[in-house]
């Protein structure tokens, strides 16, 4: 049996942390950062646009796979249950590509 991870409240997210820029929480994260990007005039390619990116995907997954890490240190057991997650997503992700490509 696998566990639903809901995703999280768009006041979590890093992208909420913005003025002036509204996320949009159907979009994937490529599209958002692009977007934010675009609106904070960070030039793609450059230092600022890759911490910024970095940053960016560190507390997504942070905030989707490790929920309350940003307040707590996570035990073991949550640790390995966001790992869990975080693979069972990709995995997903990966045979539905293969299904569609038959």
């Amino acid at each position: 049996m696998s566990a639903k991870i809901e995703d999280p409240p768009l006041s979590q997210s890093h992208f909420a942390k913005f003025e002036d820029f509204t996320p949009n929480a159907d979009a994937p994260f490529e599209h958002e950062f692009t977007r934010l990007a675009s609106s904070q005039d960070w030039i793609p390619g450059s230092q600022r646009f890759t911490r910024e990116r970095t940053i960016a995907m560190r507390e997504e997954i942070a905030v989707h796979y490790f929920p309350g890490s940003q307040t707590v240190d996570l035990s073991e057991e949550e640790k390995l249950q966001g790992y869990r997650a975080l693979c069972h997503c990709h995995t997903e992700t990966s045979v539905n590509k293969e299904v569609r490509n038959k």
